[in-house]
């Protein structure tokens, strides 16, 4: 099974981490794994709820993506639209200010961001069409999160939009 693996793997990086996956879904067994799913099933439509709530307390919303399971977006039209209009780089650094609470995975998107790629420029760069209305953050719901971790990650990006805003309205 380990050469099969390895034979499967392209490139040249390490592949230890496709290697631990097989070992894992193995020791974990069929019932494990739907057992995981299922879970992380329940705890999306629960993040969805505190993500409205996030949301709402700052004049955004959730983005309606019903067949996306695992991803979960917030707007941030009012980062953008109001308060002097947060640049493509502010709103980078608001996923910097995330990562550096400890909150990795998040992807801020801005509508406004054009990118050149090998000579051919992309509008909305990082989204997956090229004229979205809004400039957003997104995140998952991954399996074997937690509600504890699903709260903690919720209060930490609620207190980053507040220092975020605070920030923005200093340089207005």
């Amino acid at each position: 099974l380990v050469g099969r693996v390895a034979e499967a793997y392209p490139g040249r990086a390490s592949n230890t981490a496709v290697l631990d996956l097989a070992v894992t879904l193995l020791s974990m067994g069929k019932k494990g794994y739907e057992a995981l799913l299922e879970e992380r099933k329940q705890l999306f439509a629960y993040t969805q709820q505190v993500a409205e709530r996030v949301a709402t307390n700052h004049g955004e919303r959730v983005l309606k993506t019903p067949h996306n399971g695992i991803s979960i977006a917030i707007t941030l039209d009012s980062f953008t639209l109001r308060e002097g209009g947060g640049s493509v780089e502010a709103l980078s650094n608001l996923g910097g200010m995330l990562f550096s609470r400890c909150c990795s995975g998040t992807r801020v998107v801005a509508c406004n961001k054009k990118e050149t790629v090998a000579g051919m420029e992309f509008s909305a760069y990082g989204s997956h069409h090229d004229a979205y209305p809004c400039t957003y953050i997104a995140f998952a719901c991954a399996i074997g999160s937690k509600k504890g971790d699903v709260d903690l990650f919720m209060q930490r990006l609620d207190d980053t939009l507040k220092g975020f805003r605070k920030r923005l309205l200093k340089k207005a």
